[in-house]
C-alpha cells in the first residue's frame, strides 16, 4: 500500500508541477533521480501513469550522477560551449567516475 500511495504521490506531483508551469502542450522531460526511483517498479508506474495523464512527458533515465552532470556543465561554461560539444572521453570520465564510487 505504502509503495502505491508513494507512486501516486510522485505522478501527482509531477502532473501539478507541469500545470503550475503551464507545459500543457509543450513537450518536456522529467529526469528520475535519487534513489526513490532507482526501483523498476515505481519507475514503470509512474512512466504508466504519466504516459496516460501527461504524454507530453519524456522520462529521462539520467547518463551521468548529479554531481557529474555538474561538473559537465561547469566544463561547458568554462569552454563556452554546449554540454553535447564536450569531448566524449571527458564525458566518458565522468561517467566511469560515478561508477567507481557505487552511484
Amino acid at each position: 500500500m505504502a509503495s502505491w500511495l508513494k507512486r501516486q504521490e510522485l505522478a501527482e506531483a509531477v502532473e501539478a508541477v507541469s500545470r503550475a508551469l503551464e507545459f500543457d502542450q509543450a513537450r518536456f522531460d522529467v529526469v528520475g533521480v535519487g534513489g526513490f526511483l532507482r526501483s523498476s517498479e515505481i519507475w514503470t508506474a509512474l512512466k504508466n501513469r504519466l504516459r496516460e495523464t501527461q504524454p507530453q512527458a519524456s522520462l529521462i533515465e539520467p547518463q551521468l550522477t548529479p554531481v557529474a552532470g555538474a561538473a559537465l556543465l561547469a566544463i561547458a561554461r568554462l569552454r563556452d560551449a554546449a554540454p553535447e560539444a564536450l569531448p566524449e572521453d571527458v564525458v566518458e570520465s565522468l561517467r566511469n567516475s560515478g561508477k567507481q564510487f557505487g552511484l
